[in-house]
């Protein structure tokens, strides 16, 4: 069965409204926490990974990154220094 994965930036900003960036209440923050981890897309890897990551218009961000971290207002990348493209930035 193929599950489609939601946009959940609509999700975010309306909680980012209501609890104004605050950490959540313990039960709300281990569901969204968990509906971000599920809607990660599957290139990617909570891990981190070697792939090029780009904007929606072809700019490159980084080759690689080093781990995907999830937090009450979303999943969010990090990569360091070494694989940014400030060339392009």
């Amino acid at each position: 069965m193929i599950v489609s994965k939601i946009n959940t930036l609509g999700i975010e900003l309306e909680l980012s409204k209501r609890y104004k960036y605050k950490p959540l209440p313990r039960d709300l923050s281990e569901k969204y926490q968990q509906l971000y981890l599920e809607n990660i897309p599957e290139f990617l890897n909570v891990n981190g990974g070697d792939i090029i990551l780009k904007t929606p218009k072809g700019k490159i961000i980084c080759n690689g990154y080093e781990r995907i971290v999830i937090g009450d207002y979303g999943a969010f990348v990090e990569f360091d220094e070494t694989q940014a493209n400030v060339k392009e930035l």
